[in-house]
């Protein structure tokens, strides 16, 4: 059902997509496979079946991503995770137009994964981009901006230069502290805590000014952020 879906909704956005091809035997394919398996098969398929140019390709899948809160026919939910595949696998040269549709697409998924690889090979220019999107009207944006660059997210490709480097990633958490959507205050928490196995003393050290903003939502981003170290008695904690 899943890729029916994926195919109509390609097909009504790019009426050359042979849908039958993007189907053939899929469904005997898939069974075996467990989730993620099944998005890289179904991102192969998309690779097969649109364009090979990226620059032609990725605004298919744009188009094709859920637009708005009042969308009920573009594509949303683990739908689109092998649409944002694809833009982690075939856009890395097309740094701006990657941008612009994982903006799109995390907006009606996630696109936490798919950033990951761009924060690898371009770090600098993706930190930039993160930073922005802080400021970003929608929560599901600015919310990217700290899971897509947590060091340890699971499920995720590892970022061995903050797992190294905690600093690096700072200031996305220092922009987000006083964040009014839950949603991002519980992954600012968890990207906290991520620094924390490997950083203790320097994430307290680095909360201690957070402390004293007599915030709530501050105050619940440190007591969720350092949950690890709760349960390890960490005496600054």
């Amino acid at each position: 059902k899943a890729a029916e879906r994926i195919a109509e909704g390609l097909s009504q956005k790019y009426r050359l997509f042979p849908k039958a091809e993007f189907l053939r035997d899929l469904k005997k394919e898939l069974a075996p496979l467990e989730l993620k398996g099944r998005m890289q098969l179904l991102r192969s398929r998309i690779e097969l079946t649109l364009p090979p140019d990226p620059r032609k390709s990725i605004p298919i899948l744009m188009d094709a991503t859920r637009q708005n809160e009042d969308d009920d026919e573009g594509l949303s939910g683990f739908l689109v995770w092998p649409l944002t595949d694809y833009v982690a696998k075939n856009g890395l040269v097309h740094f701006e137009l990657s941008m612009k549709a994982l903006h799109r697409m995390t907006q009606a998924f996630t696109a936490e994964f798919a950033i990951r690889p761009f924060l690898i090979h371009q770090e600098a220019r993706t930190l930039k981009q993160l930073m922005d999107w802080t400021e970003d009207e929608n929560h599901h944006v600015r919310r990217l901006a700290s899971e897509g660059s947590r060091p340890l997210l699971p499920w995720g490709q590892r970022l061995p230069e903050f797992i190294k480097n905690p600093g690096k990633t700072w200031p996305i958490l220092e922009a987000l502290k006083n964040d009014p959507s839950k949603y991002v205050q519980k992954s600012v928490a968890n990207h906290i805590n991520d620094h924390s196995k490997n950083h203790a003393d320097w994430v307290v050290k680095n909360l201690k000014p957070w402390k004293k903003l007599g915030s709530e939502t501050v105050e619940w981003i440190i007591r969720h952020g350092t949950r690890t170290l709760i349960k390890q008695g960490h005496s600054g904690v």
